[in-house]
């Protein structure tokens, strides 16, 4: 065992006391020397009072080193290689022997040492098993955080291509909005053209009818005309070869009236047959009218439906928008913890690390 720095020092100090008692006896011989050479007996008393006095203060002046060294030295080299021994064995159950306050002070100190490092290993062992539970936790977390992303993911594309088609069926729908609305005005166009060709059919049924009227006026006249030629002929005939002139006037006159008989009665079947297509007209037209009318409030309560589609469509666009908005926000906090789970995830496996380390530095240790 190499002596350590204080034993050397409290060595040096006992030689050097050794040496300073030895100078004194030398002292003290030498004076004895000097008085037996002056006459002076060495068995007079002051002699040898002053003999054991010098001879009693070097053998104090040798015990007081020694019993230093006894007392001091010696318990303070036992705790020096007690101290080695616990260094080099790391046993901390070793105690010193001695009995002294160093010893029992060292002996406190070891202990509570020991109790000190059994604690820090219980720490370190729950450390240990809370940090595995921990580890476990978030990888799970960061599994269940990779499968929660990637269905976010997912319906985030499934939401987008959701609005896209609500946004277009929103564009479409105000599309069909307009050709309704344009399809209306025509229908309205179509109903009053319609309106006004049975207005002028039922004004062309009116004439007819006056004209038939006049025709028959006509057809009179040409009849009182035909008889009147006839009288005319028939007083020519009765007037002889004078009256022969005027027969011939009056067969004019006749053939005349049978003609004008026949082109009015030919013009009254014509403007006959005219009325009642005209009529069957009106009654076409009537019915187109009454068409228009149906197809006007069809096209009317369709572009109030599809008007409603639109302002559905355009709601369901802005709702879409906002989930679309949602899910971009839940995904970037999806993204956010994934990165804390990544650094939680790091940092306990740190901790898992320390935690063995440390296991295994106290492990080399005995406590108990």
């Amino acid at each position: 065992m190499k002596p350590t720095k204080l034993s050397q020092t409290l060595a040096r100090q006992c030689v050097a006391v050794i040496a300073a008692v030895n100078a004194v006896l030398v002292v003290a011989l030498t004076a004895i020397y000097q008085m037996t050479i002056s006459g002076i007996s060495p068995e007079n008393p002051s002699t040898v009072s002053v003999f054991l006095a010098l001879l009693a203060a070097g053998i104090i002046s040798m015990g007081i080193p020694l019993f230093y060294y006894r007392n001091q030295t010696a318990p303070l080299q036992q705790l020096s290689n007690l101290l080695n021994d616990v260094a080099n064995s790391k046993n901390l159950t070793l105690r010193p022997k001695g009995q002294d306050k160093a010893s029992q002070s060292a002996g406190s100190f070891l202990s509570e040492l020991g109790r000190t490092l059994a604690a820090i290993r219980n720490d370190a062992e729950c450390v240990e098993s809370a940090t595995s539970t921990v580890s476990y936790g978030v990888k799970k977390v960061s599994e269940n955080t990779e499968m929660q992303s990637s269905t976010v993911e997912e319906l985030s594309a499934s939401v987008e291509e959701t609005a896209t088609m609500v946004r277009a069926n929103a564009q479409s729908a105000s599309i069909a909005n307009d050709m309704a609305r344009k399809t209306a005005d025509i229908s309205r166009d179509g109903h009053a053209q319609v309106a006004n060709m049975v207005s002028a059919m039922d004004e062309i049924d009116s004439s007819s009818r006056e004209i038939i009227q006049i025709i028959k006026v006509i057809d009179e006249i040409a009849f009182q005309t035909n008889l009147l030629a006839l009288n005319a002929a028939v007083e020519a005939a009765r007037a002889g070869q004078h009256g022969r002139g005027f027969a011939v006037v009056a067969q004019e006159v006749r053939n005349l009236a049978a003609r004008s008989s026949k082109a009015a009665g030919e013009t009254s079947r014509l403007i006959e047959t005219a009325r009642q297509q005209v009529e069957t007209g009106v009654g076409t037209a009537a019915q187109t009218q009454e068409t228009f009318e149906q197809i006007s409030t069809g096209i009317g309560e369709v572009a109030l439906k599809i008007n409603e589609i639109t302002v559905a469509s355009t709601e369901q666009t802005r709702a879409v928008d906002q989930i679309n908005h949602a899910m971009g926000s839940i995904e970037k906090l999806m993204r956010d913890n994934r990165n804390q789970s990544e650094e939680l995830t790091e940092t306990t496996t740190n901790m898992q690390k320390f935690s063995d380390a440390l296991l295994e530095r106290l492990g080399q240790y005995r406590f108990a």
